[in-house]
């Protein structure tokens, strides 16, 4: 082992190497706190403890193995090892991206699960589906997952973004619940405990939207901005966001799906799908609401049919009521309905007018086509966002966050 620069400010910026492996080849979990520090993996703890114990002996004071950096990708790991001079043998730093911490992720929805393994869009592998049955097994099959992917890997933690409503806040007793879900049998399923005890990680929990929307922010549509909106249109409807830089938590937590609205009685007879409020606008614009008004699944209408104007003008509605309310800098709309683009167009225009140029931002007036935007991670948002939870939780766990 040598010691390639150890200071007098209580940190050692980098050792060449530690017991015999160069220092590319350690796991560098993700990290983004304000100092900018990737932290070492917990499967490599003890050595580097045994590291640390040897530097303050030669030091003789404490010293702390930090890289004051923040490593996300392959890319990452070469400037530093540009600026630090790190190579192994054949003068290549981290062939791939297996050199960065792997989290584990669950996109819980009602009607089917993914899982999967890595640290990020371009680090998203081993993805596995199947269909939502009964909790039991369901969960099963999900540590069933990570335990047999983690014999070949250590997973640093698991971030669950779940079909709803679900209590997301740490400290209350319900907390990593599945609670009043009209899902038969799901109802008070306490989901992010059983990964939990089964796995002994760090477990990162909340909602599907916000879970997207975090993926979203994170790497996707709303890089930069600390206030928006992400809306599901779907077999239900759900948001969430960021307000301030924070997911959007409260007393429970948004139900965006369920905001009433004045129903268009002459185009719509239909009283709406939803079992708690009727015509609610999960219960007005969901995918189950356009089947059962129209006769047929949404997918076989044409784009001329009248269907999507009226699609258009709720979600408009709706959206015209969150600008109002949460000012937000942009608006994703995701979902199995919103992969009908043709909806988009229909909908800023909408907008525009019900908003009757009260709203004098540019961003509405001027460039409307970049404010009610699609994912910027398409189909993947969900599952990207439960790895941001992961890493959340992981930082979390190590005390900085």
């Amino acid at each position: 082992m040598s010691e390639r620069m150890c200071n007098r400010r209580n940190d050692v910026r980098l050792l060449t190497s530690l017991d015999g492996q160069d220092v590319s080849h350690f796991r560098l979990r993700e990290f983004e706190n304000a100092a900018g520090l990737a932290m070492v993996h917990p499967a490599l703890l003890e050595s580097l403890e045994r590291t640390r114990r040897d530097l303050c002996e030669m030091a003789g004071e404490t010293v702390w193995l930090i890289i004051t950096d923040a490593v996300r990708t392959e890319a990452d790991l070469r400037r530093l090892a540009a600026r630090y001079g790190w190579a192994d043998q054949g003068g290549t730093v981290a062939r791939n991206s297996k050199h960065l911490a792997t989290f584990g992720g669950i996109e819980a929805g009602g009607t089917k699960f993914v899982c999967a393994l890595g640290s990020g869009p371009d680090d998203l592998r081993e993805e596995e589906r199947f269909p939502t049955t009964t909790p039991e097994e369901t969960i099963g099959r999900c540590i069933a997952y990570f335990e047999e992917h983690r014999r070949r890997e250590p997973i640093a933690a698991i971030g669950i973004s779940s079909f709803g409503p679900v209590d997301p806040h740490p400290e209350s007793p319900t907390w990593g619940y599945i609670t009043t879900t009209p899902k038969p049998g799901w109802g008070q399923t306490p989901f992010a405990g059983r990964l939990a005890e089964a796995l002994g990680v760090p477990v990162g929990f909340d909602t599907d939207v916000n879970g997207a929307a975090l993926g979203e922010n994170r790497w996707g549509a709303a890089r930069g901005l600390d206030t928006f909106i992400y809306l599901t249109i779907g077999t239900g409807i759900g948001g969430g966001g960021l307000v301030g830089g924070k997911l959007m938590h409260g007393l429970v937590h948004p139900e965006m799906g369920h905001v009433r609205l004045p129903r268009d009685t002459h185009r719509d007879q239909f009283e709406g799908v939803c079992p708690y409020h009727g015509d609610c606008l999960e219960g007005l614009a969901s995918g189950p609401a356009i089947e059962k008004r129209w006769g047929t699944r949404g997918e076989t209408l044409p784009d001329a049919h009248p269907a999507w104007d009226l699609e258009a003008h709720y979600l408009a509605v709706a959206l015209t009521g969150f600008i109002c309310t949460l000012s937000p800098q942009r608006i994703i709309l995701g979902g199995g309905v919103m992969e009908r683009r043709a909806l988009f167009p229909k909908i800023r225009r909408e907008v525009l007018q019900l908003l009757n140029g009260y709203v004098q931002s540019p961003a509405i007036l001027e460039h409307t086509r970049d404010y009610i935007v699609p994912p910027a991670l398409g189909n993947t948002s969900g599952v990207l966002g439960a790895i941001a939870l992961a890493q959340d939780a992981a930082r979390h766990a190590a005390g900085h966050g």
